[in-house]
């Protein structure tokens, strides 16, 4: 199966007049101002691999996690911002935003505490059990976005695996389909953020193209994947059905990343 078409597309596209850095940095700005948060996130990640002490990058997570409710971990990047901030002007401009954000997280987390100890009261004080239910629920809702810092969770590997195959499946079946605009979100948004999505929809046409002799989805078999060690990047060796015999695809595995409880097709260049 020829996945990388992509990684092929990816590199010449890289070759241009700014580092890559600041690419990614300029189309995580870009995306995120779109409001498209997860692709936004994994081009700042890459950004914050090559350069950690990006401050404007870490500033942005911490923005994108404040917008998005993920409160704990808008906390943990801007203390981490304002821990990396310098003493040149700039630095300093951004670590008076880092402390006045962290201000106003503290704040409203005191209000939703102060809250909350007031609906458990109404909570206990009745004796409706359905209207003990939305109290609960209310409660249980505010609680959520301070739930505290979210550290990495351990993820069950045969959970990882089924979603992957789950993942996989549902891409290709699309692109079997030739229904190119149900499979395109199932590719790295870091990709489709960075390419555009009309090139990445051309490239799944060609894909579809490469892949009509085989006729349906139980000619697909993902049952071959090997995780990463971190448990994020996976690889894929498909077996592939056609007139009635199976082929592996050993020589073309497909990549796959997992961004934010999701696995995305990627590119094998990483």
């Amino acid at each position: 199966m020829r996945i990388t078409i992509l990684c092929a597309a990816l590199l010449f596209f890289s070759a241009t007049l700014l580092a890559e850095e600041d690419q990614n940095f300029e189309a995580a700005k870009k995306l995120a101002k779109q409001k498209q948060y997860d692709a936004a996130l994994v081009l700042l990640d890459k950004v914050l691999e090559t350069e950690p002490n990006h401050l404007e990058a870490i500033f942005t997570k911490a923005d994108i996690y404040e917008k998005s409710g993920q409160t704990p971990l808008a906390i943990q990047e801007y203390s981490r911002c304002l821990e990396t901030a310098g003493d040149d002007k700039a630095a300093k401009a951004l670590a008076e935003k880092c402390k006045s954000a962290l201000d106003r997280l503290d704040k409203a987390r005191e209000i939703v505490q102060k809250y909350v100890k007031l609906l458990e009261y109404e909570a206990r004080k009745s004796k409706d059990d359905y209207t003990q239910g939305k109290l609960k629920e209310a409660i249980a809702g505010m609680e959520k976005p301070f739930a505290g810092i979210a550290g990495e969770q351990v993820v069950d590997e045969k959970e990882l695996r089924e979603s992957l195959k789950k993942r996989a499946t549902e891409f290709f079946s699309a692109v079997l389909n030739k229904k190119w605009d149900k499979a395109l979100p199932y590719v790295d948004p870091s990709i489709v953020g960075f390419l555009g999505k009309d090139k990445v929809l051309e490239f799944l046409t060609t894909l579809g193209n490469a892949l009509a002799a085989i006729n349906r989805e139980e000619d697909l078999d993902f049952s071959t994947i090997f995780l990463g060690e971190d448990k994020k990047t996976a690889l894929i060796i498909a077996r592939f059905r056609v007139k009635g015999e199976w082929h592996n695809g050993a020589k073309d595995p497909s990549y796959w990343v997992y961004i934010n409880k999701k696995w995305y097709l990627a590119s094998n260049e990483k």
